[in-house]
C-alpha cells in the first residue's frame, strides 16, 4: 500500500505559487481560513494546529484542558476570526466540538455528546450560538447550542443526511441549512420554529451564504446549479 503525504502549504493566488510549506503530515482533513491572518489545519491522528500567516513556520497548538481524543475533521472560523470551532470524534462516540481563542490556542468551552459524526459548523455573528450539522441518519440533524449555557437550545428536524451547509443571518436570528437531497430549511432560533423547507435543487446543497446586506443568501449545489433567493421575501410568505 502506498502512504500519501501531504504538505500544509500556503499559497500566493496571485502568483499561483506556495509561499511556505509548513509541516508534513499523512492526511489533511479539513483547513478554515477566516478575515484575519489566521489559519487552521487539522489532520487524520493529529491535534489541531493554527497558523499565523505573516510566521507561517512556527504553529501553535490548541491547547485543551481535557486530554485530545480522536481526529478533527470539521473546523469553523468565527466571523471575527477571534474564535475557531473544532468536531472531535469517532463514529459511535460521543461528539465533541470545541470552541478556542484563536489568538492564544486555549479551549473556551466544549458542548455535544450526539454519537452522530459532524458535517458542518457554523457560528452566529454575534458568536452567541453555534450551528451543528449531521451526516448520518440520526436524528435531529441540525442541532442549535448556547455556547454561554452550554445548553442545545433547538433540534431542526426536516433535513435528511446529511446536513453539509448551514449559515446564519447577519442578525444571528435565523438558520439556513441545505442537505444533501437538496432541501433547505430555514429555523427562526428566536421563536423556535421552521420558517420555511424549500426544495431548492436536485443534488446536495454544497453551500450557503449571505449576501452583505443580509437581505439575499445563495446555494450552490452538486447538481450544478447557483441560486439567489430573496430572504426577506422568504420570510414574509407562509410556511408550506
Amino acid at each position: 500500500m502506498t502512504r500519501l503525504f501531504l504538505y500544509r502549504s500556503l499559497w500566493n493566488p496571485t502568483a499561483g505559487k506556495a509561499i511556505s510549506i509548513v509541516e508534513k503530515v499523512d492526511r489533511v482533513v479539513d483547513v478554515a481560513f477566516p478575515a484575519q491572518d489566521r489559519i487552521a489545519v487539522g489532520s487524520a491522528g493529529k491535534a489541531p494546529l493554527l497558523w499565523d500567516v505573516t510566521k507561517p513556520n512556527t504553529p501553535l497548538r490548541l491547547k485543551s484542558t481535557l486530554p485530545y481524543r480522536e481526529n478533527c475533521h470539521v473546523w469553523a472560523f468565527s466571523h471575527d476570526g477571534k474564535q475557531l470551532a473544532t468536531a472531535h470524534g469517532l463514529l459511535g462516540h460521543p461528539l465533541s466540538v470545541r470552541v478556542w481563542d484563536s489568538l492564544s490556542g486555549i479551549e473556551v468551552v466544549e458542548v455535544g455528546g450526539s454519537v452522530n459524526r459532524a458535517a458542518r459548523l457554523a457560528f452566529s455573528p454575534d458568536c452567541k450560538l453555534i450551528a451543528i450539522g449531521y451526516l448520518y441518519d440520526q436524528h435531529p440533524l441540525l442541532e442549535i447550542w448556547n455556547l454561554s449555557s452550554k445548553r442545545r437550545i433547538a433540534d431542526v428536524e426536516g433535513h435528511k443526511p446529511s446536513v453539509d451547509a448551514v449559515v446564519f443571518s447577519l442578525d444571528s436570528r435565523y438558520v439556513v441549512s441545505g442537505d444533501y437531497e437538496g432541501l433547505i430549511i430555514i429555523w427562526d432560533t428566536k421563536q423556535q420554529r421552521r420558517i420555511r423547507k424549500l426544495q431548492a435543487h436536485k443534488g446536495a446543497v454544497t453551500h450557503l451564504l449571505f449576501t452583505p446586506d443580509g437581505k439575499r443568501f445563495v446555494s450552490s449545489s452538486i447538481d450544478g446549479t447557483v441560486k439567489l433567493w430573496a430572504f426577506s421575501e422568504l420570510l414574509k410568505t407562509k410556511l408550506p
